[in-house]
């Protein structure tokens, strides 16, 4: 492959040619679906608008047309003005090419005779005699001439009337069928007809007739004096004139979606064994009804089923426009944009969605629950039915697995499971035609693209298989009818318990998130208003929609895996950063634990003042009852020792006696009683820490009213008396005593 053309860029979307066999098409762009779903919800600092106006003005817009008979260098080169999104041959002119641009507007190539001009180069340029090649050497030329690969666009659409944002599917309609200016869609028994219709990110649904056969356009074309020229063609005429006939408005952005589109049957116009020589085929149309109903899917992952009524008349507007209607909202199942709508070719009532890390296999009977779902580790991002088989489809990775599931064989996983790199598969495909039915392409984010040769046994239909899917499609919607009906009649009979039960857990949950929240006031007395926050988040949780929910989840999980990828592309390893980071770890969690424990502590606080207060201060018993009642224990007490007052001298003699029974210490004199006594208290005192000075003044004050002085606080009053001054202080009270005496006397 030449990576000059296609390197750094990824497979967008991929398609067939509906006449020649081992032909197709491919778009590569900068941006997948799920990188612009992120870049929408997740805008980062720098502009994305600079990288864009980059490669819109410095690189090309690549869309190739490949060949199997040549799998190094494209067959074509098809230029455009910006990004292909969407890309589709028109499936009864294989000379007409659709793409869709990521600026919502529809470009239009003319490949009548372009790969006839290329290949003719080729041969001649291969053919190119000795003389010729030896020519081109001496004028420092290229051994083999450049052969002009490029196909311009036949025509753009009107930038004014086209939708507003990148174009996500193109579908063709039936060819009987047809959709007027009012937004009918009708069908004639004897004329064909060339409509289609693309969707796109800004939630517009728009119908286009190819054959620019509406009356405003042709008034526009008369009006332009470069369409009036008689040497241009049809295309070039309407070049950035044709409008769509009729648009629809869905409140969405519309990634994926499922219409009655046309469906053809190819025959070849020869028998060829090979799969590299290009056979011709005959497309054969199988009738189709057409209804105005269409089923979309989503970035938000939403899978709703919609349809439009049309005008009577017409609304006076260029370009009429309908908001869907909404008829059934199918059950929240993807945690992701939904990628794909795929319906089965062999059973229309069914078809298969991706989302995420879910497959989902719904029928239109039941649009509460999908019939087949599977939840994969990684993120799904293609699918496809077999053409071939109804029971069998092919789904495409994150990782770079590719998976062909049997439905007839197994359902609880995959039949086969192979790796094709380490990319994302962007786009699976099977060729359409008879001749190369067997061949299946698989892209992937790398801009490669695989063509597998399916096995015979995912080819060759079974017998009855479309006649057994069917019954069980048929049982597995049984069942989910009568476990519906065996949960309702459940509920009815206990309806009463039930709710109990349910608000009796909505009120403890109530009740938890409160405990929750005065834990926090609590631990944090001045965070009034993060616990109010908190409160009113949590309500906002409650009334958050479910998809809402699910898409914050799915960008959660989102970004662990890009992290994932990060770190698995900068060698580090989860293990050795858990490692180096665990003292971090150890660390914060034990600065989070003292803090909660000082949190404890203050919360606390006033219990423990409270406690100490009662300690220290005991209340006083002023109750007159009390008072009553000790002074009455005071009279027992006093009568029962009455007669033990009065005998005195019986009770001291007494006391005398248990004194000379125990051992006493003699004492010379009651001043050494006292100093022991002072010595042992000032011991105890500073053992247990109590205020030496405060003591000392005391004792001084003490004192000094003993020897009649008025008690002043002074700093000398602060020092301690000594022994010997104690005892002159004693001896000079006595002196003084004996003389006031003598003076009495």
């Amino acid at each position: 492959m030449n990576r000059a053309l296609c390197g750094g860029r990824t497979v967008r979307t991929l398609d067939w040619h509906p006449e020649l066999s081992g032909c197709f098409v491919a778009s590569y762009t900068f941006e997948t679906p799920a990188k612009h779903a992120n870049k929408q919800h997740n805008q980062s600092e720098q502009p994305a608008g600079a990288d864009a106006l980059g490669r819109m003005t410095f690189e090309k817009c690549t869309v190739l047309l490949w060949s199997f008979e040549d799998s190094l260098e494209p067959a074509l080169e098809l230029k455009t003005i910006r990004e292909v999104t969407a890309v589709a041959f028109c499936p009864y002119d294989g000379e007409l090419l659709v793409g869709g641009l990521a600026n919502g507007q529809i470009v239009l190539w003319d490949l009548g005779g372009e790969l006839e001009r290329v290949e003719q180069a080729n041969r001649d340029a291969r053919g190119a005699s000795e003389y010729r090649k030896q020519a081109r050497h001496l004028m420092d030329y290229p051994a083999v001439e450049r052969i002009d690969r490029e196909v311009n666009p036949a025509a753009v659409s009107s930038l004014e009337h086209s939708s507003r944002a990148a174009i996500t599917c193109v579908k063709w309609l039936p060819r009987n069928y047809y959709c007027t200016s009012t937004g009918h869609l009708k069908s004639h028994a004897d004329k064909l007809y060339r409509f289609m219709m693309t969707t796109a990110l800004d939630g517009s649904v728009c119908f286009w007739d190819l054959e620019f056969t509406m009356p405003a356009l042709q008034k526009l074309i008369a009006a332009s004096k470069t369409a009036q020229q008689a040497d241009r063609t049809m295309y070039q005429r309407v070049n950035n004139l044709f409008f769509p006939t009729f648009k629809l408005v869905c409140e969405l952005p519309i990634l994926s979606v499922v219409i009655d589109e046309a469906v053809y049957l190819s025959m070849p116009l020869e028998t060829v064994t090979e799969l590299t020589v290009r056979v011709k085929h005959q497309q054969q149309p199988v009738p189709v009804g057409c209804e105005m109903l269409l089923k979309v899917g989503s970035y938000t992952g939403q899978l709703i089923e919609g349809s439009w009524e049309g005008y009577d008349f017409e609304q006076g507007a260029l370009v009429n426009d309908e908001p869907v209607k909404v008829q059934h909202v199918f059950g929240q199942i993807h945690n992701g944009p939904v990628l794909a709508l795929e319906r089965n070719p062999h059973c229309r009532s069914v078809f298969l969605s991706i989302g995420g890390n879910v497959l989902a296999i719904w029928a239109e009977d039941d649009k509460s629950s999908p019939v087949f779902w599977r939840k994969k580790a990684e993120m799904i991002t293609a699918c496809r039915w077999s053409l071939d088989r109804v029971s069998v489809f092919f789904i495409g990775l994150s990782n770079g697995d590719f998976e062909i599931w049997d439905m007839s064989l197994k359902t609880f996983r995959a039949t086969v499971c192979l790796n094709l790199g380490s990319e994302a598969l962007t786009t699976i495909s099977q060729h359409r035609l008879a001749s190369a039915r067997n061949c299946l392409a698989v892209a992937d984010h790398n801009a490669n693209i695989r063509i597998f040769k399916l096995a015979p046994t995912f080819v060759n239909p079974l017998p009855d298989e479309v006649e057994t899917f069917q019954r069980m499609m048929n049982h597995e919607l049984t069942r989910k009818t009568n476990q519906a009906t065996w949960v309702k009649g459940y509920y009815d009979r206990n309806g009463a318990t039930i709710e109990a039960k349910i608000q009796a857990e909505l009120d403890a949950r109530e009740n938890r998130l409160q405990q929750e929240a005065e834990r926090v006031t609590a631990n944090a007395p001045d965070t009034g208003t993060d616990a109010v926050r908190l409160k009113k988040m949590q309500e906002l949780e409650k009334r958050m929609p479910l998809s809402e929910r699910l898409e914050q989840k799915y960008q959660a999980r989102h970004f662990q895996t890009l992290l994932r990828k990060l770190m698995a592309r900068r060698n580090v390893s989860p293990e050795r950063m858990a490692r180096q980071m665990r003292p971090e770890v150890e660390r914060r969690k034990y600065n989070a634990e003292k803090r909660e424990a000082i949190a404890a502590n203050i919360a606390l606080a006033a219990a423990d003042f409270v406690g100490a207060h009662k300690l220290l201060r005991p209340a006083e018993k002023e109750d007159a009852a009390v008072l009553v009642d000790e002074s009455v224990d005071r009279a027992e007490l006093v009568s029962k020792h009455g007669t033990d007052i009065a005998d005195y001298r019986r009770a001291e003699s007494d006391a005398q006696d248990v004194l000379r029974a125990h051992y006493l210490p003699e004492m010379e004199s009651f001043i050494e009683v006292l100093t022991k006594g002072r010595e042992r208290r000032d011991k105890v005192c500073i053992s247990v820490g109590t205020n030496m000075e405060h003591l000392v003044s005391y004792e001084n004050k003490r004192m000094l009213r003993r020897m009649g002085v008025a008690p002043r606080t002074r700093l000398e009053d602060l020092k301690p008396w000594s022994v010997e001054e104690m005892e002159g202080e004693a001896t000079i009270q006595e002196g003084t005593n004996e003389g006031e005496k003598s003076n009495d006397l």
